[in-house]
């Protein structure tokens, strides 16, 4: 897995750049690793994968912020929770806002959590009492 780093532009500098391409890059890069790995029980496959989850949902937090407002948190939650039922499987819980408290039972491999803006994204697939 590659290191990143990021320095603040100064003042005088301007970019103009587009964070959903970029993290749908990364997601890109991590699909390659993941598919190889497919039936891999070794810890960097399951790693790779889940890195490739984590950067798909931001990605599609981004996407959800350019397309509904940001006060519209139960939109941007559907639309998250919409998309990772169609990659991933049934299931999948998001909750989005900027202060909410939770209490649930995850399967292993499938909690993602972190922070766009002001909003903060949970999202995990639910686990299956035994």
């Amino acid at each position: 897995m590659g290191r990143y780093s990021y320095s603040q532009p100064s003042s005088s500098e301007e970019y103009d750049v587009d964070i959903t391409s970029l993290l749908q890059a990364e997601a890109d890069l991590y699909s390659d690793d993941a598919d190889k790995d497919v039936g891999r029980k070794s810890n960097g496959g399951r790693f790779r994968y889940a890195s490739k989850m984590q950067v798909q949902a931001m990605s599609l937090a981004s996407q959800a912020l350019d397309i509904f407002d940001v006060v519209d948190c139960k939109s941007i939650a559907g639309h998250i929770k919409k998309e990772f039922d169609e990659r991933y499987g049934s299931g999948w819980q998001c909750v989005v806002g900027s202060n909410f408290g939770c209490f649930f039972t995850h399967s292993k491999g499938t909690f993602i959590y972190f922070q766009l803006e002001t909003l903060k994204f949970l999202i995990f697939k639910g686990a299956s009492a035994p």
